[in-house]
């Protein structure tokens, strides 16, 4: 079975993946979205809240108690990630059920200090994420030494999907959890339900044409990417010099440098924004209006209050 794309962007050490001749000039692109809103509408039943408006709002007091005691940070952008995707070492693979993991196999032995940090991540993944959101989500895939903190894929010869983290990193803090949230965006946005399987989505196409119509990454895609320069849709060969310029050039449309690497990045990064921040009505900029897009979806909405009970839940327990 074919994969899908790869999810997370190539960057070669030197910087320097292609000639800058083979491609443009960054330059700035027009948006004009057209989506609304309504706040009126009833979320998918849950026993917290009945609407997206109240919804919305029970998430912005959640996001009070969060990040109460959390000091704000100096707004800058982080540099633009440099080095060779998924760098590290495979050790282990996981099999999902449900709620549980079991070890399918692995390369080396795993100690009981691993084995017990590899289950509580698990623990920490599914006290964020819903199960009726992880009903895809076949197996995790636990990595060392990487420099990257988590990645999607695809399992090899299937459309069910995998979690991979970097054993290393994570320390179950605000920012691991921001990073399991950009890739929860992932994998709820790259999956059976949203693309038609088929030869022509084993890579990135521009015209976006394996995506369903009603898809989120359709929609996304259509409302904020559907002006930008072909050549600046899918940005993985390009150095990282020149992908910043592009984000420098066109920095109110972005949530962050990363975002502007390609669509599946702005939109992952624009919802864990969305998710973590609180909610805008009225957006003075095209990277509010990305982080607005999503209240167009009710169970986006419950998800986003589903999210951040989970963050207050595992911070308690620190």
């Amino acid at each position: 079975m074919k994969k899908l794309l790869v999810l997370l962007i190539t960057w070669v050490a030197t910087g320097e993946a292609v000639l800058a001749s083979s491609y443009p000039a960054p330059k700035t692109f027009s948006v004009n979205p057209t989506f609304k809103i309504d706040l009126t509408k009833n979320v998918p039943t849950n026993s917290v809240c009945k609407t997206a408006r109240y919804c919305l709002t029970l998430g912005d007091k959640l996001i009070d108690k969060l990040y109460a005691d959390v000091p704000d940070g100096n707004g800058e952008d982080a540099p633009l990630p440099v080095g060779k995707f998924r760098d590290g070492k495979h050790i282990a693979t996981y099999q999902i059920k449900k709620n549980k993991i079991a070890l399918l196999s692995s390369t080396k032995t795993i100690s009981r200090q691993q084995s017990q940090k590899i289950h509580h991540i698990w623990q920490d993944i599914i006290t964020l994420f819903p199960a009726s959101w992880r009903t895809n989500l076949a197996q995790l895939h636990i990595i060392k030494n990487g420099e990257t903190a988590a990645y999607i894929d695809f399992v090899k010869e299937s459309e069910q999907q995998l979690l991979g983290v970097i054993l290393d990193n994570y320390e179950g803090t605000i920012d691991d959890y921001s990073t399991l949230i950009h890739e929860f965006a992932h994998l709820f946005s790259l999956n059976l339900s949203q693309y038609k399987p088929s030869g022509y989505c084993e890579a990135i196409k521009p015209t976006f044409n394996c995506y369903l119509e009603n898809s989120y990454m359709n929609r996304f895609f259509q409302q904020f990417w559907k002006n930008v320069p072909e050549q600046w849709i899918e940005n993985s060969g390009k150095s990282p010099k020149d992908i910043n310029k592009f984000y420098q050039l066109n920095k109110s449309k972005f949530v962050s440098n990363y975002a502007a690497s390609d669509p599946y990045e702005d939109f992952a990064e624009s919802f864990m924004t969305f998710v973590q921040n609180y909610t805008i009505y009225d957006p003075e900029t095209v990277a509010e209006r990305k982080q607005q897009f999503f209240q167009q979806y009710p169970e986006l909405v419950l998800l986003r209050v589903q999210i951040l009970k989970g963050m207050l839940q595992l911070k308690g327990k620190k």
